[in-house]
């Protein structure tokens, strides 16, 4: 029984958030700019979802994009669009499922089962699916750009450790 509940709970948490991170407006920076953590993979990001809409203006001013540049990146994220809504769709219709089953069902076991190796396939998917946008992305930015978008990044992260150590230290000192 500890078995079904372990496996329960994994196929829910991974398939929860591949939902959560797929989803635009998710995770960091959902307020009034969209991240640009995207580019790194970070939560949230092109790793794991569909561009926000105004990353593409985001990019254009911090890396400064030249029409072409912006033509091209509007079009690579268009084209990945479909499939990573796809993704998005079946992850949350995976979650679905999974919420429907009851433990004491005689087929709960086989949901589970069918639905971890579900969420399984859609990470990686989306895992791809991102890396392919990124690389496609990267190929379109010129050498000097590719600099200030890994500082760029190099900062974000830093920045998402710091929010994330001081939530913890929040949590830790609430009663």
């Amino acid at each position: 029984m500890k078995k079904q509940a372990w496996l329960g709970l994994a196929a829910i948490l991974a398939t929860t958030a591949g939902v959560a991170f797929a989803a635009p407006g998710m995770g960091p920076g959902r307020g009034e700019r969209p991240p640009m953590s995207m580019m790194d993979g970070g939560p949230g990001g092109m790793m794991m979802g569909v561009p926000h809409p105004r990353m593409l203006e985001r990019m254009a001013g911090e890396l400064q994009l030249t029409e072409d540049q912006k033509q091209k990146l509007k079009g690579i994220f268009e084209s990945a669009r479909p499939e990573m809504e796809q993704v998005r769709e079946l992850g949350r219709q995976n979650a679905e499922k999974l919420q429907a089953a009851r433990p004491g069902d005689k087929n709960y076991d086989a949901v589970v089962s069918e639905v971890a190796r579900n969420a399984g396939e859609l990470a990686t998917r989306a895992v791809t699916n991102g890396a392919q946008l990124r690389a496609q992305v990267w190929a379109v930015l010129t050498p000097e750009q590719r600099q200030k978008m890994e500082t760029l990044q190099a900062q974000r992260r830093e920045a998402r450790k710091q929010r994330m150590a001081e939530r913890r230290e929040r949590l830790r000192q609430a009663p």
